[in-house]
């Protein structure tokens, strides 16, 4: 093994063997490309010049987090136009000497967000409108439950089934290990009373032993805090309206969209408004005010595209427009509370203030006290887009906080 198979934790001769038995060629180069919280990603130049990716699940990980990635991968090549690369072969047994992996092609191409910016408004508009349409064709996609995709293959029949969630929250930093509901789920209501008890249950799990005082007396504290806010989650989402089935308008549910973005999107670096295969990958920085018109055109373009596509009356844009306290269930919902408590407490706060019918004035008063620290963040998570309110509020005090 050499020193930088050593180094990374991965046997490349292993990987030319298993590669070349596979496809059936020989391999020329393997190289190491980064690693990220799934997996380790390996690039592979063939013999013909072919180049190939194989990513290596972490082996902390469960197998059920690369099926589900391989099962919506094949939903999509099988049953939209999205462009995605063609899974070349796969392994979700543990024991082999790669552990869990996937094989896939590669393609060429730089991150939109990169060269966004700079593309004339025609090209914009171009990929704005092509963003609408398969924001439209997966909207369009409508399951019973809520969960992640698996693939049951019978009598050499592919068949995709709903089953339990894949979610960094319900099994990263050992959560894989409790005992969590992970659904199916066949109601909103009843995925976000898991997601909260969820956090209950690995708050509950931290208990640090032969440490300080301090320490213990904080970690206890951060306990207390994430049992305030999924206190406040659980009052909210019992009065919230629509999260079951009786609004028959809203009661299936969709593929999530979440990383459909200028981030997720590669391009031809000579041909901008080509738009090549590859996997969706979340990553789009919000950034410079002078854009701001710009923004205001491109989200014309992107309703008025999917008006033309879905007519007036489009769902989908009644989604978009609907009441906000489902959307900020959601979002909530995807927060770890032990690490981020501190910025779901005055949210949750402020929401249960500004239900309908319950507007409690007073207290919105208090919690909007520009003379604390809190109340200066929930003042400016009123106004600004981000994660660290708490580190604006503080005047960088805060600045070693890292936020979800």
């Amino acid at each position: 093994m050499s020193q930088l198979s050593s180094l990374i934790g991965v046997d490349f001769e292993v990987i030319q063997q298993t590669v070349s038995e596979i496809l059936g060629t020989q391999v020329k180069e393997v190289d190491f490309i980064g690693k990220n919280k799934h997996c380790k990603i390996i690039g592979i130049k063939l013999l013909d010049g072919v180049e190939v990716i194989l990513r290596l699940q972490l082996k902390s990980l469960p197998s059920y987090v690369m099926e589900t990635e391989v099962a919506t991968m094949r939903y999509l090549t099988t049953k939209t136009t999205i462009p995605v690369p063609r899974i070349l072969h796969f392994n979700f047994d543990h024991d082999h000497p790669l552990g869990v992996y996937m094989l896939s092609e590669k393609f060429e191409g730089i991150k939109l967000s990169t060269i966004f910016s700079s593309l004339s408004a025609k090209e914009q508009d171009f990929l704005v409108k092509q963003i609408a349409h398969w924001s439209i064709e997966l909207f369009k996609h409508r399951f019973d439950t809520i969960g992640s995709l698996y693939i049951k293959e019978e009598h050499d029949n592919l068949e995709f089934i709903v089953g339990p969630i894949s979610h960094p929250l319900f099994y990263g930093e050992d959560r894989g290990n409790l005992s969590l509901n992970r659904g199916p789920f066949h109601s909103s209501r009843a995925y976000f009373k898991a997601c909260q008890q969820r956090e209950l249950d690995y708050a509950r799990t931290q208990c640090p032993q032969d440490t300080s005082d301090t320490y213990q007396q904080n970690v206890a504290d951060v306990r207390l805090t994430v049992e305030r806010c999924m206190s406040l989650l659980g009052r909210v989402i019992e009065r919230c309206r629509g999260l079951d089935e009786d609004d028959p308008t809203f009661n299936e549910f969709s593929l999530s969209m979440a990383e459909l973005d200028l981030g997720g999107i590669y391009v031809a670096p000579d041909a901008p408004s080509l738009i090549l295969p590859t996997w969706l990958t979340h990553s789009l920085s919000d950034s410079e005010e002078s854009q701001s018109l710009c923004r205001e055109r491109l989200t014309t373009i992107f309703r008025k595209s999917i008006q033309s596509i879905d007519g007036p009356d489009s769902l989908f844009l009644k989604a978009l427009d609907m009441e906000q306290t489902r959307q900020t269930i959601d979002h909530i919902c995807d927060y770890n509370a032990f690490t981020d408590g501190f910025l779901l407490l005055p949210t949750l706060e402020s929401l249960i203030a500004t239900l309908p019918g319950e507007e409690d004035i007073e207290g919105l008063q208090e919690l909007l006290n520009p003379h604390t620290l809190e109340g200066r963040a929930a003042r400016i998570a009123l106004l600004t887009k981000g994660t660290h309110p708490l580190s604006l509020a503080s005047e960088g005090l805060l600045d070693n906080i890292v936020a979800y």
